[in-house]
């Protein structure tokens, strides 16, 4: 599907009539708690998260064809405001772990990361921490789960349309 400007205008239009929205979400959610009409509005903001990550995913991938049809050896193009990259992400080598011994100890890191199950299962049997371990302060966020639309469906999802 091409993008026109025609297209592109009704994208924008629709957006700033959706957007509105979000004020008053914004204003209102604390009323989730009291009101069916608040959580009609976190359903509808969901929603329209899901189809804005929806657009990205399909405006990122118009964008790599294109830059790959023009050149196959694209990485980047750059507007008056834009700017595209096309570039690796992730790591840039993996080891082989069977052959780790072959590998000079300097050109790899060891990280060591808490087994969160083992230490729950040593505190809980001796009631306390082993020496070198303390548990650490965290941050409380809010996650947002949308029930599935299914009557019957007791489940719910953090992505309304997946």
């Amino acid at each position: 599907m091409d993008i026109t400007f025609n297209y592109i205008f009704y994208i924008i239009i629709t957006m700033e009539i959706e957007i509105e929205k979000l004020d008053d979400l914004i204003q209102r959610a604390d009323e989730i708690f009291f009101s069916r009409e608040a959580e009609k509005i976190m359903i509808e903001f969901y929603k329209l998260k899901t189809k804005v990550e929806e657009a990205e995913k399909l405006i990122k991938q118009k964008l790599m064809d294109t830059g790959l049809k023009l050149s196959p050896h694209f990485k980047s193009i750059k507007g008056e405001h834009v700017k595209v990259n096309y570039i690796p992400s992730g790591a840039k080598y993996q080891i082989d772990l069977s052959k780790i011994d072959n590998i000079p100890k300097e050109l790899i890191n060891i990280k060591y990361l808490p087994n969160s199950k083992e230490i729950d299962a040593y505190k809980k049997s001796f009631n306390s921490f082993p020496d070198g371990i303390s548990e650490r302060s965290r941050k409380k966020t809010i996650s947002v789960y949308i029930k599935k639309e299914d009557a019957k469906s007791k489940e719910y999802q953090n992505n309304p349309e997946a």
